[in-house]
């Protein structure tokens, strides 16, 4: 048995449509049959009848044309045209009679009509013999027995056949009118047959389309209950549909619709949660980051999924500021104390412009380390040249003094005063190289710390470049925005389900009116097609609107993402300030400078007494050169030995004062580099 839920909308309307053509066909060949019956019985009429009387007609006219040429045959005096008249006239017309008569035989007749037909032949035919004995007579000229044949047998027997001929037309007429009235007959019973089948054609097809409306009503009802119910928020409800036509496929996808809108439902508001949750923690960690606790992180294992990335990504990107900060900020105060030899940490994985931060921060501390070296170097020669100053003017001393007991040996004692003040002067030029060279080295380590401070500034605006660093928070929450992009593709895609729905709606309005065009076509026969196709119209148009309130619940889903999608960017809005939070972290590096400023003031410092010691180095040379020009007054004039010893004695102390002061400065620089630890 057929089940009418397993058939498609469309094999319904086509069961209707074959229905009804074949109660067309039925009809139509009823009529035909009928139609070629009554047609049979016209055209018998027409090849039987119509013929036999044409022919009968026409034998009534021969035998009158034969009886009238017979007379002017008779009339005729002229004994050649008589023979003419008799050859040419009269015989033709016998000659067509009996042919009429011969044609008459041939067509089917009836048992009357031969009856006459064969005494019509006979009573002719003595006719004939009879006029033809009379013409005989005729010619021979026997006037007399002529007219008794033609008064006594001719005219009588022409009575006679004229007799016979009339009542076989007679016969005819009859015959044809029997026809007329069969056909008269059939046709009344062909109309009324045609009326009983087509009537019944008609209920038939009222009761299968009333089948198919009931079962398509009754379906859509149930298809439009469920989207009223799903329409109202119920997304729990399903349809449950059965059979295999587009109604069921509708019920099927739409319960599939339902129960994606239903876990999408559940899907959205949990994502919902766990964004408030997400924005809620960025927010508490950017404020403890505002307030300078730059270790502050977020707990990801209170996170799964996306949210766990992003959380995570999150807690990277603030990993990934913080540590270079503090590595800084460690090599910072060590240079501050005076320890060059450290160096950034290559356990702290560094990249990009924290790549750049990190070199600059070791250059900036082998820079001064490798300038502190070198000052050492030559603070240690000063040192030792110092050394050996004082040990020449400790000689030039004893010298004087002896010079101040024996006035004797002046000579001597000039002569070896002479040798010491050149070994004076030799150190004091040593010395002044010496110096000069400290000073040079001096002034180079002042360069290489404004250079360390230009570097700690190039640092200071590497790390003002972390700052934009934060902007990987911003893109973490568009990460979240993809995510609610995501969403809105999923309702998309119910928006092209909806549009599937709609687009069978559709295609069953389509169906719908090709059924009315088939009904119109139909004529009276299609008033079950056109009931049939205002049904499936209106089902569709109600299917359309349920569609439509689907996409506006769609559409109201969509504006709750959009409203996540806004949160999220407020939420970016405070990330925002913490970035600002960070910019105050900077100002750690500002203390770098300042540290690094320390140590270039300190350079300055050691190169001005570098250059205070070139200046005593140049002043114990004066008294060198001095005490040499006094010993050769000495050598020359030794009157004056004792005045010139006491001169002598007076630069000594001097030179000794300065080489005191010298000795204290060299000193100073050297407790002062010794506070540096350099690699």
């Amino acid at each position: 048995m057929i089940q009418l839920d397993d058939l498609t909308i469309s094999k319904k309307l086509f069961i209707l449509i074959i229905v009804g053509i074949v109660a067309l066909i039925v009809v139509g060949m009823f009529g035909i049959t009928t139609t070629q019956q009554v047609n049979s019985q016209l055209e018998q009429l027409y090849n039987n009848k119509y013929a036999h009387s044409v022919l009968a007609i026409q034998a009534y006219s021969d035998m009158l044309n034969y009886a009238v040429e017979g007379y002017r045959f008779s009339a005729e005096t002229d004994m050649e045209k008589r023979k003419d008249m008799l050859k040419n006239n009269v015989e033709p017309f016998a000659v067509r009679f009996k042919e009429k008569l011969t044609a008459y035989e041939s067509i089917p007749m009836a048992d009357d009509e031969k009856e006459t037909v064969t005494k019509l032949k006979k009573l002719s035919d003595e006719y004939f013999t009879i006029v033809a004995k009379a013409n005989s007579l005729t010619l021979e000229g026997k006037i007399e027995e002529l007219n008794k044949i033609r008064t006594e047998q001719a005219a009588p027997k022409r009575a006679e056949t004229m007799a016979e001929i009339q009542n076989l037309v007679n016969l005819n007429n009859q015959s044809a009118y029997q026809y007329y009235s069969e056909a008269q007959s059939a046709s009344v019973n062909t109309i009324i047959q045609i009326i009983i089948v087509t009537i019944i054609c008609a209920l038939i097809l009222l009761v299968i389309s009333w089948f198919i409306i009931r079962n398509l009503t009754r379906r859509i009802n149930i298809l439009t209950n469920g989207m009223d119910e799903v329409g109202s928020g119920n997304l729990s409800y399903r349809i449950g549909l059965t059979g295999k036509d587009e109604i069921t496929h509708i019920g099927s996808s739409f319960d599939s619709m339902t129960g994606n809108l239903e876990k999408q439902s559940f899907e959205i508001n949990q994502n919902i949660e766990r964004s408030k949750r997400a924005n809620v923690a960025i927010m508490n960690m950017a404020e403890e980051i505002k307030a300078g606790n730059i270790d502050a992180t977020i707990t990801t294992s209170d996170y799964e999924g996306e949210f766990f990335v992003t959380v995570q990504s999150v807690n990277d990107l603030v990993h990934a500021f913080v540590l270079p900060i503090k590595e800084a900020m460690n090599i910072v105060n060590q240079f501050a104390a005076g320890n060059f030899a450290i160096r950034y940490d290559n356990r702290a994985q560094v990249r990009g412009d924290f790549e750049k931060f990190k070199q600059a921060l070791d250059n900036s501390g082998i820079c001064v380390s490798d300038a502190i070296k070198e000052v050492k170097i030559e603070v240690e020669t000063l040192s030792s040249v110092m050394e050996e100053t004082n040990a020449s003017a400790e000689e030039v001393a004893s010298t004087t003094n002896m010079l101040a007991k024996s006035s004797s040996s002046v000579s001597l004692l000039a002569e070896r005063s002479g040798s010491g003040i050149t070994q004076t002067l030799t150190a004091m030029n040593d010395l002044s190289s010496t110096v000069s060279a400290v000073a040079t080295k001096a002034e180079q380590a002042s360069v290489m710390a404004k250079q360390t401070v230009e570097l700690s500034e190039k640092g200071l605006t590497l790390a003002g470049k972390a700052e934009n660093g934060m902007e990987g928070i911003i893109h973490s929450f568009e990460a979240t925005g993809s995510n609610i992009s995501d969403i809105t593709s999923q309702m998309d895609e119910i928006g092209k389900i909806v549009g599937v729905i709609t687009g069978i709606a559709e295609q069953t309005g389509l169906l719908a009116l090709n059924a009315a065009i088939e009904a119109a076509r139909a004529g009276e026969a299609g008033l079950g097609f056109a009931v049939v196709a205002d049904e499936v119209k209106a089902l569709a148009l109600e299917s359309q609107k349920s569609a439509e309130n689907i996409a506006t619940i769609i559409g109201n889903l969509q504006k709750k993402s959009l409203e996540v999608s806004e949160s999220m960017n407020t939420v970016s809005s405070e990330v925002k300030a913490g970035n600002e939070a960070v910019t105050e972290t900077l100002s750690v590096f500002n203390e770098i400078v300042k540290a690094i400023d320390v140590v270039h003031n300190n350079m300055t410092e050691v190169a001005g007494a570098t250059e205070e010691q070139a200046a005593a180095v140049e002043e114990i040379t004066a008294s060198v050169h001095e005490v040499g020009s006094l010993v050769q007054q000495t050598a020359t004039e030794a009157v004056d030995s004792a005045a010139a010893t006491e001169e002598v004695t007076a630069s000594i102390d001097q030179i000794t004062k300065a080489i005191s002061e010298a000795a204290a400065s060299v000193q100073n620089i050297s407790t002062q580099m010794g506070t540096f630890t350099i690699s």
